[in-house]
């Protein structure tokens, strides 16, 4: 049995708010991250895909930070 865990940060939704306002408000907090630049919904999906994969089966247990480097 695989148990793992996506732990995302802050993620925009271009359906709650327009692509203005998502960058306005996102703007002052890319300071913040590593990557500089907010996340995108599609990294968080990409991330579940390869957790439901063969690649990852020797992967248990672990707790995946998707937070652009917020937590550093």
């Amino acid at each position: 049995m695989h148990v793992n865990c996506i732990a995302p940060g802050s993620f925009p939704g271009r359906g709650d708010i327009g692509e203005e306002r998502v960058r306005q408000t996102t703007q002052p907090r890319r300071a913040d991250r590593a990557v500089r630049r907010p996340g995108r919904l599609r990294e968080v999906g990409l991330l579940a895909l390869y957790l439901a994969s063969a690649a990852s089966d020797y992967m248990t247990g672990q707790t995946l930070l998707l937070d652009g480097g917020m937590s550093l």
